[in-house]
């Protein structure tokens, strides 16, 4: 579930909503973006001691959805195992349309997501290849492809140009600026 503590008051649990499959947080200026296995996106409200669901966006990937992350102006993208990140708009009018799609129809499965503020980039993780869109044209800038970055599950931000990416078997460190694998960690005793 999602509970809301008061800091002012010892970290008192004030609220709580029960959520079923609950996948993935995040906060926009005028509230919580929570999202769940199902695809759905839902946008809570926080007012004093309540967290009201105001929006919700049903199925907003096909073949589930992967990450959530919040971007600058009050927005969020999303992204799906179908190998698509979606920006949305997080203000009223709310609209279950995307303000974009961005996506690459290569068949790999999509991972993780992560805004580069210093860069203002969006970083897609796919399974063998990272790309990098420009956040105010939407225009992709950079496809870095086999990265090794195994389901690429995390992308971490390192500094304002490296990135390392991977999962429980291997881990890289790329240069989103010149599309250099910096170092490779591959784990065999796992």
């Amino acid at each position: 579930g999602l509970r809301l503590y008061d800091p002012k008051n010892d970290y008192k649990q004030v609220h709580e909503i029960k959520l079923n499959e609950e996948k993935g947080l995040c906060q926009l200026d005028n509230g919580l973006i929570v999202t769940s296995s199902s695809s759905n996106i839902q946008l809570y409200s926080i007012d004093k001691d309540t967290l009201t669901c105001v929006f919700e966006i049903k199925a907003a990937h096909d073949g589930g959805l992967t990450k959530i992350i919040s971007l600058p102006d009050n927005k969020f993208a999303s992204s799906g195992y179908g190998g698509e990140v979606r920006v949305w708009e997080g203000t009223e009018p709310y609209t279950d349309i995307p303000l974009c799609s961005l996506a690459l129809d290569n068949g790999q499965k999509g991972h993780s997501l992560i805004y580069m503020k210093e860069k203002n980039v969006i970083v897609f993780g796919l399974s063998y290849t990272l790309t990098v869109w420009n956040y105010e044209t939407y225009e992709m800038e950079k496809e870095i492809a086999h990265v090794q970055c195994g389901d690429g599950n995390t992308i971490i931000q390192v500094d304002s140009d490296r990135v390392m990416c991977g999962d429980v078997w291997i881990f890289t460190v790329i240069n989103i600026t010149s599309g250099n694998v910096e170092i490779k960690i591959q784990n065999d005793k796992v």
